[in-house]
């Protein structure tokens, strides 16, 4: 059983094991089955458990959503990606997530929107997953997903307004594979590898701030939107790989990760800052 607090809405949103319930009618492979799932109430037949740090807070409370206690039940017992054993276990893991991703867009008409290494292993779909059909209803989706930020496609970081796509998801795995490779392998960026005269500080600290500054940056704006990934957007200028795998491994991983890296670089190429910034942030 997995319990946690889930954003409360006004709009009708489907809760988890609907969404589950919806995988499993369009025969989508490769994720969990849900048994059961509910909001937790107080006492039997009671009120949703909610939040009530707001209500307490006075006249002016700050800006924050009131959020609901919930609880699943999954049949299958969830791995994360961070117990991986090896890379090509790890490649097959995300192998089968991309193939239930397709299958869920494709049968089930849904896109996922919070791609992490808590959502990968087993195929988990939390409560973040939409229809198509919703993302296009609500395209000014600004509220940022917990545990997926790192992830999020440069696009979806840069410019939340513009809303999600499928083309989102698929970059999202990209960021994970590559984060992964950072985690759990020796780069450039490792200790010992790294090249002295170009850093000036610890090297214990470099790899912690590369990836902050790649997956971790933001800016928060109006006190409700956050912005960034503005380094994902200056990786995809490239066509070649930013990410230097150094020793067993060096050869196959660079390989992959260039390939990976020409691939959004194309993607990228009619990418153009000034009209998303026009067209989602005009002036006011």
């Amino acid at each position: 059983m997995v319990q946690y607090w889930r954003l409360d809405s006004d709009d009708p949103i489907p809760l988890e094991h609907d969404t589950y319930a919806r995988l499993a009618g369009a025969k989508v492979r490769n994720v969990p089955e849900c048994v059961c799932g509910e909001d937790v109430t107080v006492g039997l037949g009671g009120d949703q458990q909610r939040t009530a740090t707001l209500d307490r807070w006075g006249p002016d409370p700050p800006k924050a959503k009131m959020l609901v206690h919930y609880r699943i039940v999954l049949k299958q017992v969830y791995k994360p990606l961070l117990n991986i054993g090896d890379f090509q276990s790890l490649c097959g893991d995300l192998a089968d997530a991309m193939e239930a991703h397709l299958d869920a867009c494709e049968k089930a008409r849904l896109i996922h929107r919070s791609i992490s290494l808590w959502s990968v292993g087993l195929y988990v779909f939390p409560g973040e997953a939409r229809t198509k059909e919703e993302i296009a209803q609500r395209r000014a989706q600004r509220e940022v997903i917990p545990g997926a930020w790192y992830f999020h496609s440069a696009l979806v970081a840069n410019f939340p307004a513009r809303g999600h796509a499928v083309s989102d998801d698929v970059e999202s795995f990209i960021h994970l594979f590559q984060y992964s490779v950072l985690r759990f392998t020796r780069t450039s960026y490792t200790p010992h590898f790294i090249s002295k005269p170009v850093y000036k500080i610890d090297e214990a600290k470099v790899l912690p701030k590369i990836v902050n500054m790649v997956y971790g940056d933001y800016v928060l704006f109006d006190g409700e939107r956050y912005n960034g990934g503005d380094n994902k957007l200056l990786f995809t200028h490239k066509s070649t790989s930013w990410i230097k795998p150094q020793g067993k491994q060096k050869k196959t991983l660079t390989a992959l990760l260039n390939e990976l890296a020409k691939m959004v670089h194309e993607y990228y190429g009619t990418f153009n800052a000034d009209d998303y910034t026009e067209e989602f942030y005009p002036p006011r």
